[in-house]
């Protein structure tokens, strides 16, 4: 019994599962006018030859779901590989090729037993090239979470900065990508890509945030500006930033933007809580006010009635606020 069709392994089956050749044929790239032409440097590479992307860095994207990779597997094993992976010669291992796309194609032959893999060679390919190369045909062809988008287009951004707006134009000039697959699958603006490359900056957690669906790029934005090591300090208050608009406010509270107020703990909890605001200069009032209590302890009672000055205090207190009742703090009532 055939197995069901994935629509997240969509693009695999066309390529890899169809036994179709002229299918297979109408998916390599075209030229920009849009007519066929023969492309050089294709080839079938020793799978032993075959290494993957060195320049990873902290970015790389997650590997395919178990079940996933099994369909994989099993279409190779059936079809063999009807789309060419794409590789570089290996800058430090001569005789080796770099994977710069295609690399669960290469590890699906490796478990087949397969001893060669169909692969478009590109030559003269700097690591800056490559590096493009890597993040954006990953991020055209699969169906990435939120970690690999952000991670993706990180990569990319960093690839093309001074250098902003052709690099997908030269991948399809190399044959790496058609006009058809960037029009059908390249729908992000610069805005959007930008923004997802600008979460890199998030600490840990509050990628996890992300992927929980717990946080939506509008709340991670404005957080992804701060220091890491505020960005530490908020994590023990991760859950309660449910808006994009506090998100806001903490970022404005770290750069001292929000007047009265002093990142720290109180001013944190208080935009996370909505409670009034203790400002900085309510703060030193009450300090002041605080070293003038114990002035007045030390001038007016004798040190042998030390152990009853807070009973003193509070009747004190007491008669004042009968006087002055406006003066008196209420206790909140429970709701």
């Amino acid at each position: 019994m055939a197995k069901k069709r994935d629509p997240m392994m969509e693009e695999y089956y066309e390529l890899d599962m169809s036994p179709d050749e002229a299918t297979a044929a109408a998916k390599l790239p075209a030229d920009i006018t849009g007519g066929a032409h023969q492309l050089n440097d294709y080839m079938e590479l020793p799978c032993d030859k075959l290494i993957p992307y060195q320049d990873k860095r902290n970015s790389d994207f997650l590997p395919w779901p178990e079940e996933k990779f099994r369909e994989l597997v099993d279409s190779i094993r059936t079809f063999g590989v009807l789309d060419a992976i794409n590789v570089r010669p290996a800058q430090n291992k001569p005789g080796f090729y770099e994977i710069l796309e295609g690399e669960h194609r290469w590890k699906a032959c490796l478990e087949v037993g397969l001893k060669a893999i169909p692969a478009h060679v590109v030559r003269n390919c700097t690591d800056h090239m490559a590096q493009t190369y890597f993040s954006v045909t990953n991020l055209l062809r699969r169906e990435n979470t939120i970690r690999d988008e952000i991670n993706g287009w990180w990569f990319y951004t960093e690839a093309i900065r001074y250098k902003r707006g052709n690099e997908i134009d030269k991948m399809i000039e190399n044959g790496l990508l058609t006009e058809e697959f960037r029009r059908e699958n390249l729908a992000i603006s610069e805005r959007q890509m930008y923004r997802l490359a600008k979460l890199h900056d998030l600490i840990e957690p509050f990628i996890v945030m992300l992927e929980k669906n717990l946080w939506s790029v509008a709340i991670a934005e404005p957080i992804a500006y701060l220091p890491q090591d505020k960005q530490a300090f908020l994590e023990p208050y991760k859950d309660l930033i449910r808006n994009a608009e506090t998100a806001a406010k903490l970022r404005s509270l770290a750069k001292g933007q929000l007047d009265g107020l002093e990142w720290g703990k109180a001013a944190i909890e208080t935009l996370l809580t909505n409670k009034p605001a203790v400002t900085s200069d309510t703060q030193k009032e009450f300090r002041r006010a605080a070293s003038q209590a114990t002035s007045i302890v030390k001038a007016r009672i004798s040190p042998e009635f030390y152990s009853s000055t807070k009973l003193i205090l509070s009747e004190a207190l007491d008669l004042y606020f009968a006087k002055h009742p406006e003066a008196e703090r209420k206790k909140e009532k429970k709701s």
